[in-house]
């Protein structure tokens, strides 16, 4: 990869990485906490 600028001292790549990682996982978080809801309804959507 690329070595890309610093920003306030923390490289940009570490930046982008921790953003995709917590994007991921709120996009996981969302997936399950909906399944879950759809479960006790009680049938298919």
């Amino acid at each position: 990869m690329t070595p890309l600028a610093h920003i306030a001292g923390v490289p940009v790549e570490e930046l982008a990485l921790t953003a995709a990682g917590a994007g991921t996982a709120l996009l996981v978080a969302r997936t399950w906490l909906s399944l879950r809801l759809r479960g006790r309804r009680g049938g298919p959507a």
